[in-house]
């Protein structure tokens, strides 16, 4: 309905407002991972672009970046760039054409609104699956309340991050597929990975359904976009780029808002071996800090976790792509929130705003559960992600990093319900069907 939309509208309008004023820092550190990026670029300095790191991720841009910006003037961290290529070089345009602070305001306005969009995508995707009883505009409100209450968007928000762009493309390619556009679904899916790798792993599930064309032009256009990028930024800056990758892959990096399954293990069992360095901040005001070091925890996997890793990643996109293959003619609707939940916690880095596409499925929840019992299950899951909690949780343990295993335990939580409902091949109509009235009906 046009009433709908609208409200819609202003929901988001809202979202925005609450998120400009609160959210938007003069310096999002991860965004400017991109714009530094694009300045060493711009002036050749190759290889100066990506992090030192060798072993295992730390985050840390290398000292050329820190000297850069302590030159500035600044203060506030700066992390490492971990883009392909392409972007470095999109970046390098930009710098020539406006400023960071410019840029980074404009991201700042963009950024609550994609959230927006892609909470409506999700209520599209979940009607054109079949889903009925909860009407747009009390979707998105209950997914920018989520979002923007927990770690999963607020700091996203404040790092106006790129993950954000990542996730409405990804739901977009979703929505798109499912309403019979697969050209244009595919190219998104293809975008997002040409950004971010893993959603890759999407289109073999699409491959897997028979979904042939979203696949095909999500090969196509991913493939136009990786082979520009090395047109343009030639092939040894993404051999680096590729070099990083396995430097990702190969350790663990462990904060309070990376829920990945590994980071999990070693936040509980390899406390001893967890090796701990020094963040940008530490050097760009010393002063300030008064000799109090800011860093983070990592760590080199042995050789035989490697081999593990490797195995379970592989072993869980044949598991993903045998669930799409066996339910490509029924119900799509859980597999989706199930496979993007799963495929983030098996990822080596699993910051909170990697489940942002996850989580724009969360209301759909409440038409296959019913309003009381879905309710609930939306609470345990999202409020101890509250980042009002954090200092809270901070001081629970003076060994483990209670926030990260409470941010691992909820986002597994909400996997699993999604595997529940995905194995018991639940339908949302018919169980709103069955349901009270009192207990299904959500108020429009």
């Amino acid at each position: 309905m046009k009433s709908d939309f609208l409200w819609v509208v202003l929901v988001i309008s809202i979202a925005t407002i609450i998120s400009v004023t609160t959210f938007n820092p003069d310096v999002a550190a991860d965004f400017q991972a991109l714009w530094v990026a694009g300045e060493f670029y711009q002036a050749g300095a190759f290889d100066q672009i990506y992090p030192p790191d060798t072993e295992y991720f730390t985050s840390k841009p290398s000292p050329e970046w820190i000297a850069h910006i302590a030159a500035q003037g600044q203060t506030t961290p700066i992390y490492s760039y971990i883009y392909p290529p392409i972007w470095a070089a999109l970046f390098a345009k930009l710098t020539t054409l406006t400023t960071f602070h410019t840029l980074s305001t404009i991201a700042g306005v963009i950024n609550p609104i994609l959230l927006g969009g892609m909470a409506f995508l999700a209520w599209r995707f979940c009607c054109l699956a079949g889903m009925k009883g909860i009407r747009a505009p009390v979707y998105v409100a209950l997914v920018m309340i989520i979002l923007m209450t927990t770690t999963l968007g607020t700091i996203g928000l404040f790092q106006n991050q790129v993950q954000i762009l990542v996730s409405f493309l990804i739901l977009l390619g979703l929505e798109r597929e499912r309403a019979n556009a697969p050209i244009i679904g595919g190219f998104a899916m293809g975008l997002a990975a040409a950004i971010k790798l893993y959603p890759v792993f999407f289109a073999i599930f699409w491959l897997a359904q028979g979904k042939n064309r979203a696949a095909a032009s999500f090969i196509i256009g991913g493939g136009a976009i990786g082979l520009l990028s090395i047109f343009i930024s030639g092939w040894p800056l993404h051999e680096v780029f590729l070099e990083q990758v396995r430097v990702i892959s190969n350790g663990v990096f462990l904060n309070k808002t990376n829920y990945a399954l590994e980071t999990s293990i070693a936040n509980v069992f390899f406390q001893e071996q967890l090796v701990f360095s020094t963040s940008a901040a530490s050097e760009l005001d010393a002063d300030a800090l008064n000799g109090i070091q800011i860093g983070q925890l990592a760590m080199a996997k042995p050789a035989i976790w490697m081999i593990l890793s490797q195995l379970v990643i592989l072993l869980s996109a044949i598991t993903l792509a045998l669930v799409a293959y066996k339910t490509r003619d029924r119900n799509p609707l859980a597999l989706w929130p199930f496979a993007l939940t799963l495929v983030s916690l098996m990822s080596p880095l699993a910051w909170g705003y990697h489940f942002l596409p996850a989580a724009s499925f969360a209301p759909a929840i409440l038409a296959f559960l019913g309003f009381r019992v879905g309710l609930r299950t939306l609470a345990i899951c999202f409020i101890p992600l509250a980042m009002g909690l954090l200092p809270t949780y901070e001081g629970l343990s003076n060994s483990m990093n209670v926030p990260q295993l409470v941010g691992f335990s909820c986002l597994a939580t909400y996997c699993a319900v999604w595997a529940y409902l995905l194995a018991k091949d639940r339908h949302p109509v018919a169980l709103t069907q069955q349901a009270s009235a009192k207990d299904s009906a959500i108020p429009a």
